[in-house]
């Protein structure tokens, strides 16, 4: 789950798998701020997991690889710097 906004993730898992709120437990292993409202990029991932589980009716876990991560839930663009050194 998103570790800046659990609840969100909980609501958004509730209504993809069509169970009430309080039926759905997030688990997440850090709490932790951020900045850039990246809060709402985890929801996508949690969906499918939660949807994944429920027809398989076993757990389900996936995490993004760093370059994945960026291309899909970054907000963040390539970057250049240019520097001398005497």
């Amino acid at each position: 789950s998103s570790t800046q906004h659990p609840t969100e993730i909980q609501h958004k898992v509730a209504e993809a798998i069509g169970t009430p709120m309080h039926a759905v437990r997030v688990e997440t292993r850090r709490m932790g701020g951020g900045f850039g409202g990246k809060e709402s990029q985890g929801n996508a991932l949690a969906c499918i997991c939660a949807i994944a589980a429920q027809i398989t009716g076993k757990p389900c876990k996936m995490r993004y690889d760093r370059d994945d991560d960026m291309t899909i839930t970054g907000k963040r663009h390539d970057f250049r710097i240019d520097y001398s050194v005497g």
